[in-house]
């Protein structure tokens, strides 16, 4: 079973345990009925807008992702800077590698977290959008020119 077939199943399970329909979840999310069936069947992928969006509603988006309920694994990860993470690399493959494959962006989100833990333990975060675009593009270039 693959990472989509896991991500499809918690998701529904997650749903259920709300008591909400596929409507009412997607409309928290931001996407229609048909969307949301297409994330619980695992033909399409959630997008991280969406993940947020069900977040507010109460799913638990760690348990969605990865099979580990919030409450099991609090302090093991810091999820405002993993948010952040995941969001500048996907600012940063619209913009320059918009085919970008599935793999390498997440490879450049858990490189580029760890680098943001590092900077956080330094207390040297990095707060401005262009430090952290700046070493996105460098772990980029380090990827792809060695």
């Amino acid at each position: 079973m693959n990472l989509i077939a896991f991500l499809r199943d918690r998701l529904k399970s997650e749903r259920q345990r709300l008591g909400l329909t596929q409507m009412e979840l997607g409309q928290a999310g931001g996407v229609d009925r048909r969307t949301q069936y297409k994330y619980e069947t695992g033909s399409s992928e959630p997008t991280l807008g969406y993940l947020r969006g069900v977040e507010g509603a109460g799913v638990d988006v760690p348990f969605t992702l990865f099979g580990v309920r919030t409450e099991d694994c609090q302090g093991a990860i810091d999820w405002p800077l993993l948010w952040q993470a995941v969001e500048d690399v996907g600012l940063f493959c619209a913009r320059r590698v918009p085919d970008c494959p599935e793999g390498m962006r997440r490879d450049l989100v858990e490189r580029l977290y760890a680098a943001y833990v590092e900077h956080k333990r330094s207390k040297q975060p990095l707060t401005q959008r262009q430090d952290r675009n700046d070493l996105v593009s460098a772990m980029w270039e380090k990827e792809t020119h060695g």
